[in-house]
């Protein structure tokens, strides 16, 4: 598909029935670096969610950076790394929506206490992102103890 080089043709198939078709979607998107890889947050597979979400963030998609930092409807769906790569793209992307998310992420008692704890640091930093390490993930590793 990449090899196309039409990245608007790979596009017209976004909606197919077929989970195979859309994950080679994203793939192809996430070597192109084409932002409408944001479309696919909301996919109704999962796992097509969160290939979108890992591609996005480590691939530095910047087209698709505000669509991560939205993607609050995965928090605690998958893994915790999933999880920080959306709270790292509300920071990334900046903004008063994503404060507004990052205060409501850590409010959430629904959600898992190293996410609502990430939040609270983000939130603390917000006006001065912290540095990235090279994937563009805030660093170092803040996880609270497990009681």
């Amino acid at each position: 598909m990449v090899k196309i080089g039409d990245a608007d043709a790979i596009f017209a198939y976004a909606n197919n029935k077929s989970p195979a078709v859309r994950r080679a979607i994203v793939l192809a998107f996430r070597r192109l670096k084409d932002g409408r890889i944001g479309k696919f947050l909301n996919d109704s597979d999962l796992s097509i969610a969160v290939e979108a979400v890992q591609a996005i963030n480590d691939n530095y998609i910047e087209g698709a950076r505000k669509d991560l930092a939205a993607a609050t409807h995965l928090l605690g769906k998958s893994t915790w790394p999933v999880d920080m790569r959306i709270l790292n793209a509300m920071i990334r992307a900046g903004g008063d929506e994503n404060a507004k998310r990052l205060i409501k992420v850590a409010s959430d008692t629904s959600l898992s206490e190293y996410a609502r704890t990430e939040a609270l640091f983000l939130i603390e930093r917000f006006e001065k992102a912290p540095p990235t390490d090279d994937n563009g993930n805030v660093s170092p590793d803040r996880r609270p103890a497990k009681n």
